[in-house]
């Protein structure tokens, strides 16, 4: 049994607090899906080491740790489009929407994603009727539906999986739903 972590959500390190340049960060919401790093036990039981956070998007889009910077700076709409003509799709920043409501009915289903959460948005942010593209992006807050874990939805899994993303990402996580096993 790997030993709990403990987290106080009172202290908050140096390095995850938002720059001084920022005055007021955009909270926001995002939905991620979940690649766990597991290892086979015996049986169908699997004990998960890590996990990480992956763009629902494009999945190839792992989030390291708490904070991601975008490989490309976003600027204003407007402007992207009237130097680039031909274009049909605007994908630089990171992604995330004004509200959770919208999170939990449209971008939850349609992705298909387990993993919702909370964040703060600095440095470039350009803001679009149902959310924002941002230069940088800070996790303040992860929700597991734990319904939607499929193999990992144990319980013995989502207390690993709980435990592996609060050492990654250094932040509350919530489990919501039901786990295999819970009487209905």
């Amino acid at each position: 049994m790997s030993p709990k972590v403990q987290y106080d959500p009172r202290e908050i390190p140096s390095w995850r607090k938002p720059p001084r340049r920022l005055e007021y960060p955009v909270t926001a919401f995002r939905a991620w899906k979940l690649k766990p790093i597991t290892t086979a036990l015996s049986g169908p039981r699997y004990k998960v080491i890590d996990a990480f956070l992956a763009s629902v998007a494009y999945s190839e889009v792992l989030w390291p740790g708490p904070v991601l910077e975008a490989d490309i700076r976003p600027s204003d709409i407007d402007l992207y489009y009237e130097t680039n003509r031909n274009a049909t799709t605007f994908n630089s920043g990171i992604y995330a929407v004004n509200n959770a409501f919208r999170v939990r009915r449209e971008v939850i289903p349609d992705y298909r994603a387990p993993v919702w959460g909370k964040v703060h948005l600095w440095g470039r942010v350009v803001r679009h009727e149902l959310g924002y593209r941002a230069e940088y992006c800070m996790i303040l807050r992860i929700v597991v539906l734990v319904h939607k874990l499929g193999r990992l939805s144990n319980p013995a899994n989502v207390e690993e999986l709980r435990d592996a993303l609060m050492r990654r990402y250094q932040c509350d996580v919530k489990l919501v739903g039901r786990m295999k096993g819970d009487l209905k």
